[in-house]
């Protein structure tokens, strides 16, 4: 059954004609997850760890709670210190989602495919296709035509997000992930698959000034 592969950060080892199998080694989204090393930069000009100048943005009698910022401008040590916390942050967010809804996977839904084995796919529709490439980041992907058997699970995405709320939230959300049922043509979803895709062909974009609907319409 033919269906869309988008790589959003633009690197993968893809080729067209060849197979390849998605079962039980990690997916490119996994090893990225699990492969990055958090990097705590410093200041450049306090010379101080980002966690220890992050005290003086946050009230030590209360969780989570901004001081007043003073008024004047941030500097570029405090815009990056920001910046890093808010990546940090995230990163770790996405880290704990992913591994609660494993969890709730494996023991209450062995069944289904799991998220760090799994590849993702899109309908094989022209307007899905082009709405997943319309966020990657910069522009940079690249977009696979496939065929694929195996295990398949249609997810809503509504579930996914957001990802700063608490374990227990996080755990009913993959519940509902892994159990509610999704059209996957008319409502914010993903297809995850176990098993194995062949690659038909790559769909390159031409130019750079049209929008990625104008440029995927030229395709077909």
């Amino acid at each position: 059954m033919p269906f869309y592969h988008v790589q959003r950060n633009g690197v993968t080892g893809f080729k067209v004609g060849k197979t390849y199998a998605f079962t039980m080694e990690q997916n490119f989204f996994a090893r990225d997850l699990f492969g990055i090393e958090v990097i705590v930069p410093v200041a450049a000009t306090e010379g101080m760890p980002i966690d220890f100048l992050l005290r003086d943005y946050f009230d030590p009698t209360g969780f989570n709670h901004y001081r007043n910022i003073r008024s004047k401008a941030l500097t570029p040590d405090e815009k990056g210190l920001l910046k890093s916390a808010l990546s940090v942050l995230n990163h770790q967010a996405m880290l704990l989602r992913e591994l609660i809804f494993e969890q709730v996977r494996s023991v209450s839904f062995p069944d289904k495919p799991s998220r760090l084995r799994g590849i993702w796919l899109i309908p094989h529709e022209e307007q899905l296709l082009a709405q997943w490439c319309a966020t990657a980041p910069h522009g940079q992907f690249r977009a696979f035509e496939v065929e694929a058997v195996g295990r398949f699970h249609h997810g809503a995405s509504k579930w996914l997000k957001p990802e700063c709320i608490s374990a227990k939230q996080l755990r009913e959300n993959a519940h509902r992930y892994w159990s509610e049922s999704v059209d996957v043509l008319t409502q914010p979803a993903e297809i995850l698959c176990v098993g194995e895709i062949k690659v038909l062909r790559e769909i390159r974009m031409a130019g750079s000034k049209t929008t990625v609907w104008t440029k995927l319409k030229n395709l077909f």
